[in-house]
């Protein structure tokens, strides 16, 4: 399985990609505009508020 090192390694080496700032997020800029094409995935613990990031098993 890929690590968070590994992800940010290769996503990275695309041109044009950048990593958001506050996430593990990256993103392509197209025509001005940024088009995310991997990040973490976000778990909705409870249905009235916002997803959270994963805990660690």
């Amino acid at each position: 399985m890929a690590t968070q090192a590994d992800v940010r390694r290769i996503a990275l080496a695309l041109p044009d990609t950048e990593e958001a700032a506050g996430d593990f997020a990256f993103s392509v800029r197209v025509k001005d505009k940024l088009k995310g094409f991997a990040w973490v995935w976000k778990e909705r613990i409870d249905p009235k508020k916002p997803r959270a990031k994963q805990r660690k098993r």
